[in-house]
């Protein structure tokens, strides 16, 4: 008799003649009574398995005594495989925290051109994540695609703020078939990445990332080059706050003509610009003693982040010193 299945020992793939829990498009077809039995049939008699949960992308496999990991499979019918002992607990597979709004009219509609692009189980393109990102949640710090669930991560705060935040973030998409879900942090420690690599070593050759990020990404981060209207650029600092306010660390003495004349205009928004590459971003309001470090005050619409470009560090926040 013909077995139902095909095992691909260099894969480690388990295939059914029959049926398949997930489709090479990311459709997930119903199994019926007679696969399922067929599954559980042939899993209990190969493996052990005990108990089995199908759901899509991965089936839960519950063995007194787990096969070895290098004889069991990693995929099953097109699903991840979750070997489990009899006590262990089902994993948490998808990070993050329901949002709180329910009205339906709060819902999340993304615009009808991306829709197309966010199917469950199937990788967008990173434009589409970050354009969901910039007109939809433009205060978080970045956003992930799980399986079949969109996670908007915001900076981490504590606990209090937290549930605040969270009662008032959307609790669903309103024309996707995305589950929807929000992170108190980011979810992996990795930096992020310039949108071009600056090689300073050589003075011949140097290349530096002039890039707009406000234009590509929405946002900026320490080491984005900023400006003042005389053109002269440097490295962003980070952002400090005190109470509610908040403010970005700029070296003053690109700023120096302005200072020569105008001490009286700081603090004025049309003085002392401060520009992302072409985007105006903000304005200096004060400096700090005798030194060389002012302080900007970024515009209501700018949104940046205290998480450095290609280094594995998040800056820190500091309250502002006075005196």
């Amino acid at each position: 008799m013909n077995s139902p299945a095909e095992y691909c020992i260099d894969s480690s793939a388990l295939n059914f003649n029959e049926f398949a829990l997930l489709n090479d498009d990311g459709s997930t077809p119903s199994l019926g009574d007679r696969c399922h039995d067929l599954l559980f049939e042939y899993l209990r008699e190969h493996f052990g398995v005990e108990d089995m949960w199908v759901m899509q992308p991965f089936i839960f496999l519950r063995c007194s005594d787990r096969p070895d990991p290098a004889q069991r499979p990693f995929t099953i019918s097109g699903c991840l495989a979750f070997w489990l002992g009899m006590d262990d607990p089902l994993p948490t597979l998808t990070p993050g925290y329901s949002g709180g709004e329910t009205e339906i009219n709060k819902f999340v509609n993304v615009n009808q051109n991306l829709v197309y692009d966010l199917k469950p189980y199937r990788m967008p393109k990173p434009e589409t994540l970050l354009t969901v990102l910039t007109q939809h949640f433009p205060g978080a710090a970045a956003i992930s695609f799980i399986f079949n669930t969109i996670v908007v991560e915001f900076d981490e705060v504590d606990e209090d703020m937290w549930r605040e935040k969270i009662g008032s973030l959307p609790c669903s998409f309103g024309n996707l078939s995305l589950e929807l879900t929000y992170s108190n942090g980011l979810l992996a420690n990795t930096e992020g990445k310039r949108l071009v690599a600056p090689k300073p070593a050589d003075l011949k050759t140097s290349v530096s990332d002039d890039s707009d990020y406000i234009a590509a990404t929405g946002s900026f981060n320490p080491g984005a080059m900023i400006c003042s209207d005389q053109e002269n650029a440097v490295s962003a600092g980070v952002l400090v706050e005190k109470g509610s306010e908040q403010r970005l660390t700029v070296a003053c003495h690109y700023w120096d003509r302005e200072f020569d004349g105008l001490w009286d205009r700081l603090g004025d928004p049309n003085h002392f610009r401060v520009l992302q590459a072409n985007s105006k971003v903000g304005y200096v309001t004060e400096r700090i003693d005798a030194t060389d470090i002012g302080l900007a005050k970024l515009d209501d619409t700018v949104t940046f982040s205290n998480r450095f470009l290609d280094i594995e560090t998040a800056a820190k926040v500091y309250p502002i010193h006075q005196g």
